[in-house]
C-alpha cells in the first residue's frame, strides 16, 4: 500500500519527510510536483498519533503538514472484536466507517489489566468522527479499563446495549472528548474514574441515577468540562446522587429538568 498526500505551493527539492519535528526519513518517500507518496514501510517508520508532517528540503525550508498517522485502521465489527480480551493494547486505532454491529455477540473486556495506571487500553482510539450502532456489551462495557495514556475522542457509540455501563468499568489518567454515547438500558458511562479528562460529552441513558464516576477525588473537577447527560426515560430515573455528582464537574447539565445546572 501507499499512501499520498499534496502540497500545492510546494516548488523546493526534497530532501527527506520527519514527523513530529524527527530527523526523518527518505527511503520509501518520492516527492513530484508537491505530491509525496510514501510506502506503508515508510509510514511506519515514522511513528503514529496526532501530529505534523516535517517535509525538509534542499534549500533547508521545512513545511509543515498536519497529520493522523494510525497503526491500526478499524472497518467491522470484527476489526474490533480481534481487541477483544487483550491485556495491554498501545498505538493508535482510527475508525475508518460507521460499523452497525446488528445482532452480533456481546463485546467487552478490551484492555484487561493488572495495574490499572500501566496496564489495560493504553492507546489512542480515534472515531474520527464516526458512529458504532447496535453494539451488545459486557457488563462492564466497551472496555475493561482506560489507563495512563488512554485517549477515546471523536466517536459515536449509539444503541450501545446488555452492560450496566456503556463505555468502561475503570478509567484512570485518561482522556474522554468529544463523546456521543446512548443507551437503551445502561445508567452509566464510566463505573470508576480517577485522575482523568473528560469534555464535550453527550450522554442519552435509560436512567440518570449514576451519569459518569460513581467514585473519584474532589480533586478531579477541574478536568470535567461541557457534561450533558440526558435521562431517556425519567420515570425510571432513580436520582441523582448529589455526593457523587455534585462537585465533580464544570457546566454539567441534566436535560431532566433542564433548569438545574450542577457547578
Amino acid at each position: 500500500a501507499a499512501y499520498s498526500f499534496t502540497i500545492p505551493e510546494f516548488t523546493d527539492t526534497f530532501k527527506r519527510i520527519g514527523w513530529q519535528g524527527t530527523d526523518g526519513i527518505s527511503e520509501g518517500v518520492t516527492a513530484e510536483n508537491g505530491t509525496f507518496t510514501l510506502t506503508a514501510d515508510a509510514v511506519k517508520a515514522l511513528g503514529s498519533g496526532d501530529g505534523s508532517l516535517c517535509i525538509y528540503t534542499e534549500e533547508e525550508n521545512v513545511f509543515y503538514v498536519d497529520a493522523v498517522i494510525a497503526d491500526k485502521f478499524i472497518y467491522t465489527y470484527n476489526d474490533l472484536a480481534a481487541l477483544y480480551n487483550a491485556k495491554t493494547i498501545t498505538g493508535y486505532y482510527m475508525l475508518a466507517n460507521d460499523i452497525n454491529a446488528g445482532n452480533t455477540s456481546a463485546l467487552s473486556l478490551i484492555g484487561t489489566y493488572t495495574n490499572k495506571s500501566t496496564e489495560g487500553f493504553l492507546a489512542t482510539f480515534n472515531g474520527d468522527g464516526h458512529t458504532i450502532s447496535n453494539l451488545k456489551v459486557g457488563s462492564v462495557g466497551l472496555f475493561c479499563c482506560i489507563g495512563g495514556t488512554g485517549v477515546v475522542k471523536n466517536l459515536a457509540l449509539v444503541n450501545v446495549y446488555g452492560g450496566t455501563n456503556v463505555l468502561a468499568n475503570e478509567v484512570h489518567g485518561m482522556t474522554l472528548e468529544n463523546l456521543f454515547i446512548s443507551s437503551p438500558d445502561a445508567g452509566r458511562v464510566v463505573n470508576y474514574a480517577g485522575g482523568s479528562t473528560t469534555k464535550n460529552v453527550v450522554a442519552i441513558l435509560a436512567k440518570g441515577q449514576q451519569y459518569i464516576y460513581t467514585n473519584g477525588s474532589a480533586s478531579d473537577h477541574n478536568s470535567h468540562r461541557n457534561i450533558i447527560s440526558v435521562v431517556s426515560n425519567p420515570e425510571t430515573n432513580d436520582g441523582w446522587s448529589g455526593t457523587k455528582v455534585v462537585g465533580f464537574f464544570r457546566n454539567y447539565y441534566s436535560f431532566d429538568n433542564p433548569l438545574t445546572k450542577y457547578n
